[in-house]
């Protein structure tokens, strides 16, 4: 176990910083600006005190490219050691993969609670947390379900499952007014989705290929010394 470590976390970095990197020069060209046209649409009532927050330009950029490397360090150590538990692996399970956590944790919640721009109209944090939290869980249930069990009776159950959270409705704003145009809100729901997307695609297939060059799961480790010529030397 102990020599499986170095190599779950050089996958796990290497696969984070592909995905970072990715995904926040792609958020930097197409959402970044929407983001930037949003806020002077932003009102503020009152001047308060919000604490240190990263400025326009390369500190927001630098913090935007931690947070979506972290996210894909983490994302990339557990798609490898479980590449690794169920002796599974290679680029394209990994693209399944990272569809999977996409669908999960940015499509479905989408449907009830969209992107926001700085500015819109929004429900209580934890309300939309609880319900955020309760959606990507059953989705990824009934994914995992769907495939699991191939049976037409639990897929309509992996069906309702699905649709149960927006069976039990999103949390709603109290007021819905917002100074935000719709195109624009529209435009930035477009953009993280994909971004978010090619994110989740980049570290799962980097997860798969790297998993199998490392040896982990059921690929042969290609970073290893070949093994020595079980020939007899002539002498």
């Amino acid at each position: 176990m102990a020599a499986l470590l170095p190599r779950l976390l050089w996958v796990a970095v290497l696969a984070g910083i592909a995905g970072g990197v990715v995904a926040t020069t792609l958020y930097g060209f197409w959402a970044a600006p929407l983001i930037l046209e949003a806020e002077t649409f932003e009102v503020v009532a009152e001047d308060h005190d919000h604490g240190w927050a990263p400025e326009d330009g390369w500190q927001r950029a630098l913090a935007t490219g931690l947070a979506n490397t972290l996210l894909g360090f983490g994302a990339a150590l557990t798609m490898a050691a479980w590449f690794t538990l169920s002796r599974t692996g290679g680029w394209r399970l990994g693209l399944w993969y990272g569809a999977a956590a996409f669908a999960a944790l940015h499509l479905a919640p989408s449907l009830g609670l969209p992107p926001e721009l700085p500015g819109a109209a929004a429900a209580p944090l934890i309300a939309r947390q609880s319900w955020w939290l309760l959606t990507a869980a059953a989705t990824l249930g009934a994914i995992v379900i769907a495939v699991k069990v191939p049976t037409w009776r639990w897929r309509l159950a992996a069906v309702a499952l699905a649709v149960l959270p927006h069976v039990v409705g999103a949390p709603e704003p109290k007021e819905h007014a917002t100074a935000v145009p719709a195109e624009l809100r529209g435009a930035f729901i477009g953009a993280s989705l994909v971004v978010s997307l090619v994110f989740w695609l980049v570290v799962g297939a980097a997860s798969g290929y790297l998993g199998a060059w490392f040896g982990l799961g059921g690929g042969q480790r290609r970073l290893a010394p070949p093994a020595p010529s079980e020939t007899p030397v002539a002498g």
